[in-house]
């Protein structure tokens, strides 16, 4: 027996087109999914747009039927012949053969799919009938002729979406930038990058990772919506293949995406603690400089294996280079402190600050009446090395000094290079007679040192002078001045030598 098929007054669209002529958006929408359903005694009519390209998953924008899916999967749905480009009409047999009709025991469905300027397919008009039975000609391109108006509209409520997910991805750059512009703590202004991409992608959960001192591992620096039990295992990631997805990313520079951690190789070691806290995919870039030097990993978690689409790709592309604008930023701040801070030569902290420090210990030790004191020490006969052996040579002898004498020392206490081959260092909680003892350990460990020359070994000495605070001086210069003189005297007594400053 021949299928029925539907049929539908041309005065019926004409209507359709009058009632809703004043409606835009998912008004319009929802009234024509109405009337049609009405119109056709259809079970659902529904407009929905596809989540990824290629499409795998649609969002239904409006349909008739109260409390039906807001999202669903292609994959097990006649739907998912529409998106190969063309209209489709199943005039029988759909919940035998489809999933997602099998509950409401539908029999017949039809497609109509909507382009974009470039020709994909973008969404589709969707009408699902109880019964079997077809569509006449004329209701076809009824129907045909309904969807370019509504893939118009689809059109133009993207293109909003668009636009104003441009205006708020602007503002929200611009707020990052002026945070970062005003110095805020880097912690505070990666959290806060990444708290606005959360809130425009509630799906993804993002983290930022940083070199660590050591050169050879990554650690956490703001990850404000993944688990804290988690985090608290990121501090020290090897930079290595096969390490996770950051450290693989990290070390090759380049993407890394894990669709389903359970399954992956990179995460065959440890994928039960990312498991554990329904962390189930990770995709991560790099983050680099102008110069390609690696800033960081910007990491996006999912809490189910998921496939990127090419728009997930460049999304992620751009978050990294925002973060490397951040990150770039506070990496040349830092350089900046650092030479304004550091001794470029033996890696040592200047004599500005050295200077800064030491008025800050004066005021302390003052305040709480509590011991601090002063060494000066230079090298003996040094300009006889330069003139010897070169200044390559007398900068080898400045480094390995540095190294030798900040072994002696306590980590509170600040060893600086304020001069040519001058070195002071500051010594809190410290009386005279301990400050002796250290500078005899100073002079110990630089007359103990012997750097390789051509056929012989070159040794050198050092002269030490020491002053504590006694109360009497104005200043951190004058306690300075005071180790200074006793500089000098351990010179004039004969070099290589510790001298403390005389009672006053």
């Amino acid at each position: 027996m021949p299928i029925p098929a539907r049929h539908l007054p041309e005065q019926a669209f004409a209507r359709i087109l009058r009632d809703t002529v004043h409606e835009v958006g998912e008004r319009f929408l929802a009234a024509v999914v109405d009337q049609l359903a009405a119109l056709l005694q259809a079970q659902t009519v529904f407009v929905a747009r596809a989540l990824d390209a290629p499409p795998t998953r649609v969002e239904v924008l409006a349909c008739s039927r109260t409390g039906w899916l807001d999202t669903f999967d292609l994959a097990g749905s006649p739907c998912e012949l529409v998106y190969g480009g063309r209209s489709i009409a199943i005039e029988q047999g759909v919940a035998e053969r489809f999933l997602l009709a099998r509950d409401s025991a539908c029999e017949s469905f039809f497609g109509f799919p909507f382009f974009d300027g470039e020709g994909r397919c973008i969404g589709h008009l969707g009408l699902f009938f109880k019964a079997a039975g077809g569509l006449s000609a004329a209701l076809a391109e009824q129907l045909r002729l309904l969807s370019l108006r509504l893939e118009a509209e689809l059109q133009r409520l993207d293109t909003l979406t668009q636009l104003e997910s441009a205006g708020r991805k602007l503002k929200f750059q611009n707020r990052i930038l002026k945070m970062a512009a005003r110095h805020a703590p880097l912690p505070e202004v990666l959290t806060q990058l990444i708290l606005g991409i959360e809130a425009e992608h509630p799906q993804m959960l993002c983290s930022i990772m940083c070199p660590n001192p050591d050169g050879q591992s990554i650690g956490v620096v703001a990850a404000p919506s993944l688990p804290e039990a988690y985090t608290a295992l990121l501090k020290r990631v090897p930079v290595a293949p096969g390490v996770g997805s950051c450290g693989s990313a990290a070390h090759s520079g380049q993407m890394v995406i894990v669709e389903d951690i359970g399954s992956h190789a990179y995460w065959a070691s440890f994928r039960d603690i990312p498991l554990s806290h329904g962390l189930h995919s990770c995709w991560s870039q790099p983050v680099k400089d102008a110069d390609g030097q690696l800033l960081g990993v910007f990491a996006v978690y999912h809490c189910q294996p998921t496939v990127p689409a090419a728009s997930d790709i460049a999304l992620v592309e751009s978050l990294a280079d925002l973060s490397s604008l951040v990150l770039g930023h506070y990496a040349i701040l830092d350089e900046l402190r650092r030479r304004a801070t550091t001794d470029d030569l033996t890696g040592l902290k200047n004599r500005a600050c050295f200077m800064q420090m030491l008025a800050a210990e004066f005021q302390r030790s003052q305040r709480h009446e509590r011991p601090l004191s002063v060494l000066m020490f230079d090298l003996d006969y040094f300009k006889s090395i330069n003139d010897s052996h070169g200044h390559a040579v007398g900068d080898a002898v400045l480094r390995a000094v540095g190294t030798a004498c900040q072994a002696q020392l306590r980590s509170e206490d600040l060893l600086a290079r304020i001069g040519g081959e001058e070195f002071a260092v500051i010594l809190p909680e410290t009386g005279l007679a301990g400050a002796l003892e250290v500078g005899e350990k100073l002079r110990a460990s630089v007359a103990g040192l012997s750097l390789p020359l051509t056929g012989t070994k070159l040794r050198v000495s050092t002269s030490v002078g020491v002053a504590t605070l006694s109360g009497g001086e104005r200043n951190h210069e004058e306690l300075l001045s005071q180790a200074d003189k006793a500089l000098y005297r351990a010179k004039d007594g004969g070099r290589n030598r510790v001298c403390g400053q005389q009672p006053a």
